[in-house]
Formats: C-alpha cells, sequence, structure tokens
C-alpha cells in the first residue's frame, strides 16, 4: 500500500472588516469598502489555487457567492511543513500586492501624482493572520484547533502602528493625514505635499472643504480601479429614500442616477433649487419632480443587517446530530449559503432598496421605507427554507434595523442599526428583529421583536395589516396614542405592569372608538355594528399576540410608536378627520 498523503487544514482571514467598512460619510464608500474586502479574498483564494491547483481544496466559502467573506478555509494536500509555510506567506504577500497595485491604478486613472504617506497608508491597513495545521482523521477537532490557533494569534501578534507627523485628519477615518482635498480643507494643518484637487476633479470622488487619506480616498474612487459587479453608481441615502415614488412614476434609476437626491428634497419642501444647477438641468430636475410628487415621498430609509445565529456553533459541529461529517456540512453549509445571497440580493433591490453585502449568513442593505416590513419577513422566510440535511432545525438569524432620516449622519445609522442586531441576539433563544428609529428631531425609539408571535403568525404581518388598517382608515391611531398616554406612568421600572387583562380591555374600547368604519349600501344596522365588532375583536387579538410577543408593555408601546410614525411617512394620511361621506355612522 502506498504512504497516505499528507493533509493539513489551511484557514486565513483579513481584515479589518467593521471599522474598514463602516468608516463612511457617502453610502458609496460602504459599499466601496465592502466590495474590496471581498475582492481581496477572492484574490487569496485564485493566489492560493495558482500556487496549488488541484492539491488546494476550498471547503467554504462558497466561489459562487458575489460578496465573499473576510476569510475561508481550504484543505491543502501532499506538502511538506516548509512548502506549507511558503504557501502561506506567498498568497499574504499576493493580497498586500493585490491592495497597492489598486490603489496605484486609481492615481494613474484620475492623473494624480502620488503624495508623500501614501504608500504607508495603504500598507498599514490590513490586518492578515492564517494558521495551517494537521488534518488527521477527525476533522471537526482539527478545525477547531485551527480556530484556536488562529484566535490566539490574533491576539498575541504585534503590530507596528502608522506615525505620522501632526497634521489635520482624514474627515472619514479620523487616522491618517489628509492627502487629497479640496477647497478650505484646513489649509494650515495640511502636510507638505497633499494634493489639492482641481476645480474641474469630479465632486462625487471629493467634496468641497473635505480632506481624506489614501484609505479613505482609495475606496471614494474605487470605480476606478474595481471592474465585473462593481457597482459605480451606488444610490446614496436620499436616492434610496425616494426609490418608492420613481417607482411610482414610472421613473427607472437611470433616469434618477445622475442626480443628487438633495434637488428632490428641496423642490418637496418648496425650497429654491440649488445654485449649482444650470438652467437646463435644473428644468430636468424640476420636470422628474413633478412626475414624482403626487405619489408618497418619504425623507427616510432603513439601514438592515442580520448575522446568523449561533454561526460559531453550527461551524464547529455542535448543533449538528452525532455522526455528522462536519467536513462535508461545511461544504454544504457553503453552497446553501451562497444560494441564499443571492436569494438576498434578488429581494433587496430596485425599489425595495440596495444589497451592500450579502454573504449567505449575513446581509447588510439599505430598503426603502415603503418595503421595509415585507422585506424584512422576505429575508427571514426565505432562510427557513434552506435545507441543510441535518434533521436537527434549521439556522436563524437576528436582524438589525435603523430607521433613519436622509440627512442624519450615516455613521449614526449604521450604529444603532449594529446595535439593535446586538440587542436582537440578546433575546432568549435569538431569533429576532430589533428596530431604532432616529427621528430628525432626535428622539429615538427603539423595539426588538421574535420573528413570529406564534407558530403560524409572523410578526411583521401583525405590523403591515396595522400599517394598512390605518392606511386607510379603518382605525385612527388614536388608540395608540391615548394607550401609551394611559399606561406610561403605570408601568414598573422594567416597562411591566401587573394585569395585563387591564391592557387588553382598554385596548378593545380603545380600538372601538378608534374604527372608521362606513356602512355599505344595502347593508342594515345590525350587520353594520356586528362587522365592527368582528373587526374590532380580530385587530384586538393580534395586538394581544404582539403583546405577549414584546415582553413587556414599554417594548409594545415602543412598537406601536414606530408602526405610527411609519404610517405617517408611509400611508401619508391625515388622521384628524373621521372618514367622508354621509355614509359614516359615528354612534354605532
Amino acid at each position: 500500500m502506498g504512504t497516505e498523503l499528507s493533509k493539513h487544514l489551511f484557514l486565513f482571514t483579513l481584515g479589518p472588516v467593521q471599522s474598514f467598512i463602516r468608516q463612511a460619510r457617502k453610502t458609496r464608500d460602504l459599499y466601496a469598502g465592502s466590495y474590496i474586502l471581498s475582492y481581496l479574498c477572492r484574490g487569496a483564494i485564485e493566489s492560493l489555487q495558482l500556487r496549488c491547483g488541484a492539491k488546494a481544496e476550498i471547503i467554504f466559502p462558497s466561489l459562487e457567492i458575489e460578496s465573499l467573506p473576510n476569510r475561508f478555509l481550504a484543505v491543502l494536500t501532499g506538502y511538506e511543513e516548509e512548502e506549507l509555510k511558503s504557501i502561506g506567506s506567498g498568497v499574504e504577500n499576493d493580497v498586500r500586492h493585490r491592495l497597492l497595485t489598486m490603489s496605484e491604478k486609481v492615481l494613474t486613472e484620475l492623473q494624480l501624482r502620488e503624495p508623500k504617506g501614501f504608500r504607508e497608508q495603504m500598507e498599514s491597513l490590513l490586518q492578515v493572520y492564517w494558521v495551517i495545521t494537521e488534518q488527521g482523521h477527525d476533522f471537526a477537532a482539527d478545525y477547531k484547533r485551527a480556530e484556536s490557533s488562529l484566535g490566539s494569534l490574533k491576539n498575541l501578534r504585534v503590530f507596528s502602528p502608522l506615525t505620522e507627523q501632526p497634521g489635520r485628519k482624514c474627515s472619514v477615518t479620523g487616522e491618517h493625514n489628509v492627502l487629497f482635498y479640496r477647497g478650505n480643507a484646513g489649509s494650515k494643518r495640511l502636510l507638505a505635499g497633499a494634493v489639492e484637487a482641481d476645480p474641474r476633479f469630479p465632486q462625487k470622488y471629493l467634496g468641497d472643504g473635505e480632506g481624506l487619506g489614501a484609505v479613505a480616498f482609495v475606496k471614494r474612487c474605487a470605480d476606478k480601479c474595481m471592474s465585473g459587479n462593481f457597482n459605480p453608481d451606488f444610490p446614496s441615502t436620499g436616492m434610496i429614500a425616494l426609490m418608492n415614488a420613481a417607482k411610482g412614476a414610472n421613473i427607472s434609476y437611470e433616469e434618477l442616477k445622475d442626480w443628487e437626491a438633495q434637488h428632490f428634497f428641496q423642490l418637496k419642501n418648496k425650497m429654491p433649487p440649488s445654485p449649482e444647477l444650470s438652467g437646463a438641468d435644473r428644468g430636468r430636475v424640476e420636470k422628474l419632480y413633478k412626475r414624482m410628487e403626487k405619489k408618497e415621498i418619504s425623507s427616510y430609509y432603513a439601514a438592515v443587517i442580520f448575522d446568523a445565529d449561533d454561526m460559531g456553533k453550527w461551524l464547529g459541529g455542535k448543533l449538528l446530530p452525532a455522526g455528522t461529517e462536519l467536513k462535508d456540512f461545511h461544504t454544504r453549509l457553503s453552497a446553501k449559503m451562497g444560494g441564499y445571497a443571492q436569494t438576498a440580493k434578488d429581494i433587496v433591490k430596485w425599489p425595495q432598496g440596495v444589497t451592500v453585502y450579502a454573504g449567505g449568513d449575513d446581509f447588510f442593505g439599505f430598503v426603502n421605507l415603503f418595503y421595509l416590513f415585507k422585506v424584512l419577513k422576505a429575508l427571514r422566510q426565505e432562510f427557513d427554507r434552506l435545507d441543510l440535511g441535518t434533521n436537527s432545525g434549521g439556522m436563524t438569524f437576528s436582524a438589525g434595523v435603523a430607521i433613519g432620516h436622509h440627512k442624519t449622519p450615516l455613521t449614526e445609522v449604521l450604529g444603532w442599526a449594529h446595535k439593535m442586531e446586538r440587542e436582537a441576539k440578546g433575546v432568549d433563544g435569538k431569533d429576532a428583529v430589533g428596530i431604532a428609529l432616529l427621528r430628525r428631531a432626535g428622539e429615538t425609539t427603539k423595539a426588538v421583536q421574535k420573528w413570529k408571535c406564534t407558530d403560524k403568525l409572523w410578526t411583521t404581518d401583525v405590523l403591515v395589516g396595522l400599517l394598512e388598517r390605518l392606511g386607510n382608515k379603518t382605525f385612527s391611531d388614536t388608540f395608540i396614542r391615548v394607550l401609551g398616554r394611559e399606561f406610561f406612568h403605570l408601568m414598573d421600572e422594567d416597562g411591566m405592569l401587573q394585569n395585563d387583562g387591564f391592557v387588553f380591555a382598554e385596548m378593545k374600547r380603545l380600538l372601538t372608538r378608534a374604527c372608521w368604519l362606513e356602512i355599505k349600501p344595502g347593508e342594515t344596522k345590525e350587520d353594520f355594528r356586528n362587522r365592527k365588532k368582528w373587526l374590532v375583536e380580530e385587530q384586538a387579538e393580534l395586538l394581544k399576540e404582539l403583546y405577549f410577543n414584546s415582553g413587556s408593555l414599554s417594548n409594545f408601546l415602543s412598537t406601536l410608536n414606530i408602526v405610527t410614525f411609519m404610517d405617517r411617512e408611509v400611508n401619508q394620511g391625515d388622521h384628524s378627520t373621521k372618514g367622508a361621506g354621509s355614509s359614516f355612522f359615528p354612534g354605532w
């Protein structure tokens, strides 16, 4: 018998992830950061395959995923220890070289000279870690050892910090010295050699008074060094807020993408157009707005993120039935997540929103407010349909949502989205969604709900149904405001009320008073009363389930407050009057 060839696990990861992506002033910065990390990880895998050929088997992720995560696992066959070290170092060097090549291409395409410190700032960005461990007959134990070794490496590795002269710091990262600027960008504090943008330099790359370091500048100008599926016209938060109105007016994104969203909102708020618009351009913008103005236009949008629950336990085999081959499960999971990633992108696209990153087990995107609850349900419902072939129950995910005004700083909205995801994962059993509403006036309302009130009742369906009934004026939102006002001072410090029955009785009474039904032609008073009674009881039962799902009265009232806000923005109805027409009978 021949000697069995040695096998080794190669676990590779690069970063930083959160800081690199979230350091953004514009959505295009955010998208570019995510895309670049995926591009670099794909480059690392390609480097490994080029070096090893058929001797390298990629376990995860699936290369069919467009947005690759920042890590991968491979099995290398038939290599000695020194060869393995050379392979690992070679892949790392190739990734670092790939980043520098990208940055140099940006300067070349934009015909800019390389300022002093540019290369140093780019070289300081990447944090690359990799471990190679021998694979025996227990893949699960070997994988656990590789993960442990990688964790230890991250904890122990010492970095050489980037040392720079004192000077004005980057408008985006706040860490690097400004190397590119336009106009009055703190010129007294700029270092000698910083590049000033020519007046003809595109504003989308560098705004007035803005100063960027190398990393932020390369992200901003990523369309100059990226190709393939990179979206150079990634919409702004304002454009995301406008999507529903544009779709309703049969306006495509192609017609909108060359204009700043602020022009349309200025017209909505009856403000004079921006002086930067020429007469011809002003006419085009006004013509587009006239097509949209009869549609519902909200100034708000939603940032949505989610992450699979207990992913570490799934990958480690802790949640799998005894006897399950972990390597096969990794391969199967990778393929399933690849398919779901595409499904998620198909859900969150024009006019519902836009996807920043879809990796299968995690997601980040922006959603138009008019589609929010339906998009959330679709994302979670499709995740339920993943067949992992383990007979151990399906995977779940917890999501964080931040609803913000299009002029609210993007970093604030992103911070709340991540905060709400953490709060959702803090719920017993996870599998929840946390929503934060950031009102323009500064007030923040937050609520966390499990995805389902009962086995068959989705929480999002309860919210959508209530929104629809508020929108068609079946009910006035008065009952929500009165309910909150009555019980706010009766709750204990944990947001609880001892007598649930009292809440349900008062909620039903207020729903009856807030029910705005009109008598149908030929309908008797008795039939009308019965129909109204049935409608009130049905709505009361749905809200009762939402109450139990909320876990506390305060969380329940916060959820209803968010729905009230959504009603004002999405339905944009005036609830100050009680219906219309002589067929309305308020005394019945």
